[in-house]
């Protein structure tokens, strides 16, 4: 999307670990703000409130948009989003980015040791 850039390549503006997506292990999706990607609602939203880099600085957080975000969605990342977020706010960016690192380590080592095809999901 234009004029849509993040810093942070791991945890996105919504509060998705981009960095253990599957979309982006696949190589379908650089990452929340990273390169050309598919059109979404809540980037476009961002860019009318100048410096929040996440949704959960924003005063009107959650709004519609994450309305059950969690509750039906299969998606791994999509399942542990509201947890995510927490952490991320108790812990801090710093913290939580670089133990999505390690994570995105191990990832990439299960995957290209132990992977017979269809352990992506599993492992991530």
């Amino acid at each position: 999307m234009k004029n849509f850039k993040r810093n942070n390549a791991y945890f996105s503006l919504c509060g998705l670990n981009c960095g253990l997506c599957n979309m982006r292990l696949g190589g379908y999706c650089p990452g929340c703000g990273q390169g050309e990607h598919h059109s979404c609602s809540i980037a476009k939203c961002s860019l009318n409130y100048e410096g929040i880099e996440y949704c959960f600085q924003c005063d009107n957080f959650p709004c519609e948009k994450y309305k059950d975000a969690d509750k039906y969605d299969s998606f791994i990342t999509h399942l542990h989003q509201f947890k995510d977020i927490n952490k991320f706010q108790e812990i801090g960016e710093v913290v939580y980015t670089n133990e999505q690192i390690e994570k995105l380590k191990l990832l990439n080592f299960l995957l290209e040791n132990y992977n017979a095809g269809r352990q992506k999901t599993f492992f991530a």
